[in-house]
């Protein structure tokens, strides 16, 4: 809303040059003058303004009819007259820059400058000796106001320099994207920095006539007129240049300085004197306008480096300058209200002056009384007056955020062994805090509301209250609304410091921050911050209401409503007894009435609004979609429902603007009532009806909805007990797909807590042998595989597998895929004839019920390829694998995990088949797709960077398989654990390639734990575990331990006979392996049969080329020759060479 008056402008702006007020105005939001409103100015003031808005500030600008202070003076003058209640002054434009700071920083063209201090340096007596300035030359000019003072303060800190500093790199892009080149960087080669004596003057050989710069030796003399309008070019200026570092970046980013600047009404173009008063006076910056207006008005001078304020000056950098200026405007700041008394205590209680010293401090008060933002502005001082103190902010309303607050300081602080899962983070911290060499620091514990989570202890950890130190060199500051909570956290040794509401005219001026205060609602705005109790928070969404309902309401028609509700509110009371929800009980009215007002006004003009938020605060406060909260409603009037809870600030649009939080008490402040109102039962049925009519199947291409609505299914199960059987049994539906998606993207614990819960409501509602509940048993199978738990997933296959039958028959398609997934399970236990048993049994019911194009099918076929290439039927497993995967492409297409899955298979067995670059190929396509589609520390991502890992190892590429088989270790040890198969199948091959490289003792040391593993999770005569056995023969042979190897492929032989058979590769590798032993025992006779055996089965199941009959041709031929059988050694030894040359 455009203001009513020249009374209503708080903010000025004064430009002393058009291509600076150009700049600015291209900047503003709204332009009042162009929408008709004119204000005029008072009789006799002879300047020019325009006016409009910037961000939610009103802005006069105010144009210089020339530069100089004397002018300057004139429009600061005719400001204050027009414009009473301009509160702040801002001086926007160019400036002359001195090179470096006093701290050495550089200063580079473009960079801003912000005033702390003004120097007149053309102010003093001209004696026959020369110009002196006057003494105290900084007290002429009186220092900024306190307000501005702080807000000065607060721009230096860090975070704000950096926010100011980014936001004008974004506003400076959007004036040159609209403004085309006139705001565009000059480039780096046009920022030339002279040394401070080299003067701007003729230095060609054959200068003009009568040029004086031939004469032009010391620093005094004069040079021609010609020379001071022409350009370094045009002159041939050619001296030593200084060179700057921040200019080898092609365009550096301006930053921000702070410091003194020096004004005069002359321009300063001489290096050496530049540098003389730059050293005296530590000023940065030079310009002819901060003088006039400093004195007069409350003012802040933002100034932009054109030039070096040498000889040299120049107009090239003009307009870019005045471009950063105004950029730098942008950014909004809010200047801390009040409460320096708050502060003042804290700061008393700090250094000992209530006469007692605390090294903790506790601030408590009712919630919104603004304690957090107190402690914020008491850490921007403490880092504006001692800037080494480290500040750490650390949330503290649970557990678990303080441990990730003391993770962030571990993190922060560098501290040795803070990335040790094992490590005791609290006392790693503690230890690091309590060390006074590493010095000072200011510990923020925020909203610490609940003792439990510091009095309690946890597992082996002390109460946390026992991790905060007492040192003298560090400071612990609370916030909490428990006085109680806050006396105990801060000991008998400790100070509480009470945050009452603020005093009434700190209140009108936050109000003033969000809505125009002027002198004819003085009177109103009194009475609503009395009303609302002062209380920060309250104000701050009354003034939203106002400023977004304007005009049709105004500050005083808020008064009114208040005050019109007060007949109301006793009956709004009575359904809320709000002494339950406030903190403070000798406060009349809390917070929560605020909220509730707005509320009850939206029930009575927008019931749809009411139901709409009442519907949403059963859902998580964050990210709650527009779907979940449409439940019928045409777009238009869904956006008519919400647009009130925005207008009152009780709901936040999101930045992608389709999904809708929160407040966190204004839930809360929701729940209470509809508790009071008996209507929570009756809305968690709604959410719930609401939830299970969007929450999709689960599937992959369901999983985007899926994770946006995981949340809000999480907060909504907390009322399940709210709920009768009928509407637990719904939750027990919507559980179900979660689970199944939790499943498919890898998270297995959640999913398997999910569906435990799904079956136990579906078993108590529905039966044991119901078609959903059996549904339940199979999913919870799933997962439990999943999850390397193959007894119970086994059992509870079974068990839908019996009820399936006994229910739907043995043929209905249901039933298949229990069989399926029993012969799943199987395979997992080294079971291989009974899993392919039953896959065939499920195959052949596929293709009959099914169709042989049905994904189910193409399932059975994948399935049952895997458990023939587990018996060493690789190329009958190559045709069902290819089979799969030529029917899933079709029908899911190339990307769908299911067709990644066949992918993945198919170079399993390729890579069993020898056919390696084949295997290769097809494991790197399979890895870049599930990279993408199910992210990289996805469960199926790392089962293809452990199959690439392995192709690799069989093309000799060592070091990339290496670094693959530790990425798929890392990554199984963190989502599945440290016992999981899968995480002991990649111990067991980052073994095998550490061995390939001849690291034989990290190899042994990896297969050792791979065995333990396996014997304990797989049992001892698990055929993985025999292969976990005869890696370790490999490499203790290759460490000389015959004797040891011998005894070990023994067992693994012997262990694969039984449970594969003589014919499987599998056995004929530990053939192979035992031979190598023997060999290396001498025991050469034995060998040989070893090896002559090993060839004569892989002959006979291996293709003519494949790498195994070529390892067993060559190992023969050792062994020959080693019982002097020269001529069939020979004879092997070229069969094998001819091999390998093929390869």
């Amino acid at each position: 809303m455009s203001p009513q008056s020249r009374d209503e402008f708080q903010v000025a702006i004064i430009c002393g040059l058009s291509l600076e007020a150009d700049a600015v105005e291209a900047l503003f939001d709204e332009h009042y003058d162009a929408l008709g409103h004119t204000y005029g100015k008072q009789v006799g003031d002879a300047n020019s303004y325009i006016t409009g808005r910037i961000h939610n500030h009103n802005v006069v600008m105010a144009y210089m009819p020339g530069m100089g202070n004397r002018r300057s003076a004139s429009v600061a003058r005719g400001l204050l007259v027009s414009f009473p209640r301009i509160t702040l002054t801002l001086l926007v434009g160019i400036c002359g820059g001195v090179p470096h700071t006093s701290d050495g920083v550089e200063i580079v063209l473009g960079d801003i400058i912000i005033s702390d201090s003004v120097i007149e340096y053309d102010f003093g007596r001209q004696y026959p000796h020369g110009f002196e300035r006057k003494s105290g030359v900084k007290e002429t000019l009186g220092p900024p106001n306190q307000e501005i003072q702080a807000f000065l303060n607060r721009l230096r800190t860090r975070r704000l320099k950096n926010q100011v500093q980014q936001s004008a790199a974004q506003y400076l892009q959007t004036l040159q994207e609209t403004n085309g080149t006139v705001w565009s960087y000059p480039g780096i080669s046009n920022d030339i920095l002279f040394e401070a004596s080299y003067r701007h003057k003729h230095y060609q050989r054959k200068p003009p006539t009568d040029c004086l710069c031939v004469r032009c030796r010391p620093t005094f003399d004069a040079v021609c007129e010609q020379a001071l309008k022409c350009d370094c070019t045009q002159l041939g200026c050619a001296g030593h240049l200084i060179q700057r570092r921040r200019l080898n970046a092609d365009s550096p980013t301006p930053i921000i300085h702070f410091g003194a600047i020096a004004s005069a009404s002359s321009v300063m173009k001489s290096g050496e004197h530049r540098d003389q008063l730059a050293e005296k006076e530590g000023v940065i910056g030079f310009e002819m306008e901060g003088a006039g207006v400093w004195d007069i008005l409350p003012c802040v001078i933002i100034k932009s480096v054109c030039d070096y304020a040498d000889s040299h000056k120049n107009k090239a950098w003009q307009n870019y300058a005045a471009a950063t200026a105004a950029s730098s405007l942008r950014e909004r700041q809010d200047v801390c209200c009040g409460r320096e008394d708050i502060l003042a205590s804290i700061r008393d209680v700090v250094e000992g002056r209530s006469g007692q010293t605390s090294e903790r401090v506790a601030i408590v008060g009712l919630g919104g009384v603004g304690k957090s933002q107190i402690a914020i502005e008491y850490a921007y001082r403490v880092h504006e007056s001692e800037p080494t103190t480290s500040t750490f902010w650390i949330h503290a309303s649970d557990a678990a955020r303080f441990e990730q607050g003391y993770r962030d300081i571990a993190a922060l602080a560098k501290i040795s062994g803070c990335n040790d899962p094992k490590c005791n983070i609290f006392g790693l911290v503690k230890r690091w805090l309590c060390d006074a060499t590493n010095g000072k620091w200011l510990m923020i514990l925020d909203n610490a509301d609940d003792p439990d989570t510091f009095f309690f202890a946890s597992g082996e950890n002390m109460p946390l209250v026992d991790y905060l130190p007492h040192v003298p060199h560090g400071l612990i500051l609370i916030t909490t609304r428990n006085r109680t909570a806050a006396r105990n956290i801060v000991g008998h040794c400790g100070q509480v410091v009470l945050v009452e509401p603020m005093s009434t005219n700190d209140a009108i001026t936050l109000l003033n921050t969000r809505i125009t205060v002027d002198q004819s609602c003085e009177r109103d705005a009194k009475l609503l911050v009395e009303a609302l109790e002062c209380i920060p928070l309250a104000i701050v969404q009354a003034g939203a209401y106002i400023w977004n309902r304007s005009p049709q309401s105004s500050l005083s028609t808020y008064l009114q409503l208040f005050s019109a509700s007060e007949s109301n509110q006793e009956h709004l009371l009575n359904y809320h007894d709000a002494r339950d929800l406030r903190r403070d009980r000798s406060i009349r009215r809390s917070v929560i009435a605020t909220w509730q007002i707005s509320f009850d006004q939206i029930r009575r003009i927008a019931p749809k609004a009411a139901d709409l938020l009442t519907l949403m605060s059963m859902f998580d406060r964050q990210g709650v979609p527009a779907g979940l909260l449409r439940s019928g409603m045409s777009q238009l009037q869904f956006e008519d429902a919400m647009a009130p809870l925005i207008s009152f600030c009780l709901v936040r649009v999101e930045s992608d603007g389709q999904s809708f939080s929160l407040h966190n008490l204004v839930q809360l402040a929701i729940r209470q009532w509809l508790k009071k109102q008996r209507q929570l039962h009756h809305l968690a049925k709604k959410s719930i009806q609401v939830m299970e009519a969007v929450f999709p199947s689960g599937d992959y291409e369901t999983s985007t909805a899926c994770q946006m609505l995981l949340p809000h299914l999480k907060e909504i199960i907390r009322f399940v007990k709210e709920l009768n059987e009928d509407h637990r049994l719904n939750v027990s539906n919507i559980i179900t797909r979660c689970g199944w998606y939790l499943h498919l993207t890898g998270k297995y614990q959640e999913a398997e807590a999910m569906h435990r819960w799904a079956l136990s409501g579906r078993e108590k509602a529905l039966g044991a042998e119901h078609f959903d509940t059996l549904t339940s048993v199979t999913y919870l199978g799933s997962v439990l595989e999943r999850r390397g738990k193959y007894k119970e997933a086994e059992k509870m296959h079974r068990r839908a597998l019996a009820g399936r039958e006994k229910a739907l028959g043995i043929e209905h398609p249901d039933t298949l895929a229990s069989i399926s997934h029993l012969g799943s399970v199987l395979k997992k236990q080294g079971r291989y004839k009974e899993a392919e048993a039953l896959h065939r049994r499920d195959l052949a019911g596929n293709e009959k019920s099914l169709g042989a194009e049905h994904p189910d099918t193409l399932t059975s076929f994948s399935r049952l390829g895997s458990v023939l290439q587990k018996q060493g039927k690789y190329e009958q497993a190559e045709v069902m694998h290819r089979r799969a995967l030529g029917g899933r492409e079709k029908a899911l297409g190339a990307e769908h995990p299911d067709t990644l899955t066949s992918i993945s298979y198919l170079g399993s067995v390729l890579e069993k088949r020898g056919k390696y670059k084949e295997a290769e190929a097809t494991h790197q396509r399979a890895l870049a797709s599930r990279e993408k589609s199910l992210g990289s520390d996805h469960p199926d991502t790392l089962t293809s960077v452990s199959y690439l890992g392995l192709v690799l190892e069989r093309l000799g590429k060592f070091a990339d398989a290496e670094a693959m088989h530790r990425r798929a270790l890392a990554g199984r040890e963190k989502a599945l654990g440290a016992e999981h198969p899968d995480t002991l199948t990649s111990v067991t091959y980052l073994g095998s390639v550490l061995q390939g490289q001849g690291k034989y003792r990290e190899a042994e040391a990896m297969h050792r734990r791979d065995l333990a593993g396996s014997e304990k999770s797989l049992g001892a005569e698990h055929p993985d575990t025999l292969a976990s056995v005869s890696y370790l023969g490999s490499v203790l042979e290759r460490q000389g331990n015959f004797n040891e190897a011998a005894i070990t492929h023994r067992r693994v032989l012997a262990g694969y006979e039984k449970a594969l058979g003589a014919e499987h590769p599998y056995t004929l590798t530990s053939v192979s392996h035992l031979g190598l032993v023997l060999e290396r025992q001498r025991k050469y006779e034995e060998a040989e049969a070893m090896h002559r055996r090993a060839l004569a089965g892989r002959e006979k199941a291996l293709c003519a080329d494949h790498p195994h009959i070529i390892a067993s041709v060559s190992h023969l031929s050792s062994v020959l020759e080693r019982q002097g059988k020269y001529e069939d050694a020979e004879a092997m030894y070229r069969r094998a060479l001819t091999g390998r040359e093929k390869l």
